[in-house]
């Protein structure tokens, strides 16, 4: 079974490097998008439009569908602004004649149709970096370095100018699963995570873990089962 991952705000290919070798063990491979303006994709522009980010990633997905061995199942998984671009590269292969996915998992965002706006992107230096800070996830070489911080700083505020600009479309519904993980003491409240039901004909499920924002990283055991279990069912 292979994983086509999308990574949160300011994230590139590695970013599920922690999840990597677990799955590769049981016989699952993890292939991540690499958004523009970043990691092998660096000479390219950053973009503040989340259509704009869909149009520029989908040729690297189909390309990903393209090389399944025969009848193999593939999941979309995205974390964050990945849970969005999943959901979003989801809608965009209704639109094909391509192998849809077994199911879309997201973790720690909140369904598309809750709107979403911190401002964050319009922050200053200090005001981001601090929230950076209390929401977890980012690593201290990068909160310690002045010129990491420089270097990061425009690559995340534009990815999440992106989801903040998004503007929800409720036309289409997904025909197969979709399953939601949360931390229970993420800034997404479970209020905010059950009309992921909403986008799917079929089931849903919601799994709720311990932990804040970047809450995966503490349960990397919980989420390989899960996805070894997935790959058991089909």
């Amino acid at each position: 079974m292979k994983i086509i991952a999308f990574p949160f705000a300011g994230g590139n290919i590695y970013s599920f490097r922690f999840l990597e070798n677990e799955l590769l063990a049981k016989g699952i491979s993890i292939e991540v998008i690499e958004y523009p303006g970043r990691g092998n994709r660096i000479v390219e522009p950053l973009s503040e439009n989340i259509d704009a980010i869909l149009k520029e990633i989908m040729p690297q997905v189909i390309q990903e569908i393209s090389n399944l061995k025969r009848n193999e199942p593939y999941i979309l998984y995205g974390h964050s602004m990945g849970a969005l671009m999943s959901y979003l590269v989801a809608i965009e292969l209704m639109n094909t004649n391509l192998t849809k996915p077994l199911r879309l998992v997201v973790s720690g965002k909140s369904a598309p149709s809750v709107p979403y706006n911190k401002g964050i992107s319009k922050m200053t230096s200090k005001e981001f970096w601090d929230t950076m800070q209390t929401t977890g996830g980012t690593p201290k070489e990068l909160l310690n370095s002045e010129m990491l911080r420089e270097f990061y700083e425009p690559i995340i505020k534009s990815d999440y100018k992106a989801v903040e600009n998004y503007q929800y479309q409720h036309d289409k519904k997904l025909n197969y699963p979709i399953d939601i993980f949360y931390g229970n003491d993420d800034v997404f409240p479970l209020n905010d995570m059950k009309p992921w039901n909403n986008e799917t004909i079929a089931s849903s499920k919601i799994y709720g873990l311990s932990g804040g924002h970047f809450f995966i990283y503490d349960h990397v055991s919980i989420l390989v089962d899960y996805f070894t279990n997935t790959l058991k069912s089909t």
